[in-house]
């Protein structure tokens, strides 16, 4: 039970309490408590705290033993357990910003008497901060100041980009500036003005976006933040499967274990990476809005800059979703909130490998050979399957859905090249609307559904008999086929 107790006449207390270890002598609760201190009178200021009160405040901390069922459930919880020592340190002692570590003893009550026997001691690692926040006006200037960055040339004197240099640590100013700018709407002028900043100091494109610069933190928070039902739908799925199941996928020979084979291991990582394919494949039309922006600000930057190279846009794009985005989620799914539990080293093993082989696919569709460049020779069965011409395909129609104009909400179309999503033959209902006959028929035609338009024809290949915008679609629903009692 930890006990913060304040105000000059000690009256006031909040009290927070973990959770009951049970069958151990030796607990470790390693849970975290915030108090919101503040004065709860019935004047005004009830909301009001003020900084020189912190030096009356004490933090206690006592260990209780759980009663037995019959007390907590018959007796409504009356009886809170058996004390077993407690420890009161005023927060005047500590020091503001600095992890305490220090070893105290268990006390008896003030108000009991002495025992004979000893409590036991108890260890505690105790870390206190103290944040003032200020009303929202008071960061009007500074607000203002930070959304100007984009429009200053150069970038890297902007009040955004020097606070990202001064900070002992970039990632610290990576997540307070996208919220920020994502919040404004300005996140994608930043990012366009510091990509601008980094493609021009980047001569190979290869190496493009692919150091810890403040432009790909920016992108990494945003993916963080806006991503995570993004991979719920897309992987979530198959990481389950793999740890429900269990398989060995272990293809380093020297790792093998007796008993197993390097073929079957070969067979069932090969069906769990394209499950994974297949997911990601398959989303492209789920890819969060604001990352399209962002992927789309990328692609239109370096290929003003390398026109010469035609897979720079693959290139601006995949480190991105499949190197910083999908990889890193596949290796640690508890980190993205995929997984609640923590993996054996069977799943860790199987999960690397995956990763491993996610990584690949964003290289191979940004080079012009398929030259696998690999450490481990025991990958390369695996980089060979997954280099079919149809995989690098789809992966490259990927990247370039979700990186399109339509996809990042830009009206204006006409000048990207179109490119077809999804095609085939349905059965189209007439609407009736002629003035004379107004019957309601069914007629077979192709439809084709590209980045800018849906259309339809007679036949393939034919001029389009009607076509509506993307930007004019506002729905789709499900069409059950008991509907018109006809099937597609």
């Amino acid at each position: 039970m930890v006990t913060l107790t304040y105000s000059k006449s000690r009256n006031k207390a909040d009290i927070r309490r973990t959770t009951v270890k049970k069958k151990t002598t030796c607990p470790q609760f390693n849970e975290y408590f915030q108090f919101v201190l503040g004065s709860k009178g019935q004047n005004s200021d009830r909301q009001t705290y003020y900084i020189e009160d912190e030096f009356n405040i004490d933090l206690g901390v006592s260990i209780w033993h759980d009663d037995t069922r019959m007390s907590r459930e018959v007796f409504g919880k009356i009886f809170p357990g058996s004390f077993l020592g407690e420890v009161k340190m005023p927060l005047k002692d500590l020091t503001s910003g600095t992890v305490h570590n220090a070893w105290y003893c268990l006390r008896r009550r003030e108000s009991w008497k002495p025992h004979q026997y000893d409590l036991g001691s108890l260890r505690l690692k105790i870390s206190y901060t103290s944040d003032h926040v200020f009303p929202p006006e008071y960061y009007d200037d500074l607000r203002e100041l930070l959304l100007q960055s984009p429009d200053i040339e150069p970038i890297t004197s902007s009040a955004a980009y020097i606070l990202s240099e001064v900070v002992d640590h970039r990632q610290d100013a990576a997540q307070p500036l996208m919220k920020i700018f994502l919040h404004h709407n300005r996140l994608v002028p930043f990012i366009r003005s510091l990509a601008k900043y980094e493609i021009d100091r980047t001569a190979d494109p290869h190496t493009l976006f692919r150091g810890n610069t403040l432009v790909t933190k920016l992108i990494d928070e945003l993916m963080k933040l806006t991503g995570l039902p993004y991979l719920q739908e897309t992987i979530k799925a198959t990481i389950d499967q793999i740890c429900i199941e269990h398989k060995s996928c272990e293809i380093d020979p020297t790792r093998l274990k007796e008993g197993e084979s390097l073929e079957e291991n070969m067979d069932s990582l090969k069906c769990y990476v394209q499950r994974i394919f297949q997911g990601i494949i398959s989303s492209s039309l789920l890819c969060p809005t604001n990352m399209c922006e962002v992927f789309y600000a990328l692609k239109d930057i370096a290929h003003q800059y390398f026109k010469d190279s035609s897979e720079v846009r693959y290139q601006a794009v995949s480190g991105f979703v499949f190197l910083r985005f999908f990889a890193p989620a596949i290796l640690g799914p508890k980190l993205f909130d995929l997984r609640n539990d923590t993996q054996d080293s069977i799943v860790n093993r199987t999960l690397t490998l995956i990763s491993k082989a996610i990584q690949g696919l964003g290289n191979l569709v940004s080079s012009k050979t398929l030259s696998y460049g690999l450490k481990e020779d025991y990958m390369v069965p695996l980089f060979q399957y997954l280099s079919q011409p149809s995989h690098i395909e789809a992966v490259r129609m990927y990247l370039d859905i979700i990186s399109s104009a339509a996809r990042a909400r830009t009206q204006n179309v006409s000048g990207e090249a179109p490119i077809i999503i999804k095609e085939g033959t349905l059965i189209k209902r007439a609407q009736g609307r002629k003035r004379i006959l107004k019957v309601k028929n069914f007629k077979r035609r192709h439809f084709c559904l590209t980045n800018q338009k849906l259309s339809y024809s007679k036949n393939r290949g034919d001029n389009p008999l009607y076509e509506i915008p993307i930007e004019d679609i506002l729905a789709v629903e499900t069409l059950q086929e008991e509907s018109f009692k006809m099937k597609y």
